[in-house]
């Protein structure tokens, strides 16, 4: 964990140990499932629709994370079992809650204003490009592009999690978000240093909606 005191479960533990265990040549069967025609029903995205837990320490976020997990370890083709989890932190690195986020059945399109990119955050434009090249026939997920390699060591590192911290001054002015969803990618174009995997949150608000990108990992970027 990148946040020096957590309040986790023993089962939020597990899931997110899973995924540092798990073999590198089943990371990428995670991501979808075979339903019983025999077709690949592969994941694009996750949402937290319940954000009651945030909501009283909102104002005293200084961190915002995302950790990977695998609720079971193993080739399971009944099921998709990638399981991430959204946590936020204060000034002391004291974990508020880890939250699950629940696979989305559909996209939500967007009917909103949209924060012009900078400073961390990104556009819609962005979000369908990767999350369509996530999804694309001709891509299977693997294990390779959840890896970076370290300028410092010359080691390639498994990402864990994705940690932001420029963008929480803008999410806070914006008030509290009805709804996060969380967008899975795939970009070619990230150098070395970091992921090809990248995710894409949208914080949905009355008025407007912000899109922010993960693709600095923890390790080996933290």
């Amino acid at each position: 964990m990148c946040t020096k005191q957590t309040n986790l479960s023993s089962e939020q533990l597990r899931i997110i140990n899973n995924w540092k265990q798990e073999s590198i040549e089943n990371l990428g069967q995670h991501f979808y499932k075979i339903n019983q025609q025999g077709n690949q029903i592969r994941v694009s995205a996750y949402e937290i629709s319940d954000l009651t837990e945030y909501k009283n320490h909102w104002s005293e976020m200084t961190k915002i994370a995302l950790h990977l997990g695998i609720h079971e370890k193993g080739i399971h083709n009944n099921q998709i079992t990638f399981r991430p989890y959204l946590e936020i932190c204060n000034e002391n690195d004291k974990t508020f809650t880890l939250i699950p986020m629940e696979i989305s059945t559909a996209d939500k399109p967007s009917s909103v204003e949209t924060f012009p990119i900078n400073g961390g955050f990104t556009d819609t434009y962005y979000k369908e490009k990767v999350n369509r090249a996530w999804m694309s026939d001709d891509f299977t997920p693997t294990a390779g592009i959840f890896y970076s390699h370290n300028k410092d060591d010359k080691k390639c590192y498994r990402a864990e999690n994705y940690i932001h911290r420029e963008v929480i001054a803008k999410l806070k002015s914006e008030g509290f978000p009805s709804r996060i969803d969380f967008y899975l990618g795939l970009d070619r174009g990230k150098p070395k240093e970091l992921t090809n995997f990248v995710v894409v949150l949208r914080f949905v608000y009355p008025t407007r909606e912000l899109f922010t990108q993960y693709s600095s990992p923890c390790p080996s970027t933290c």
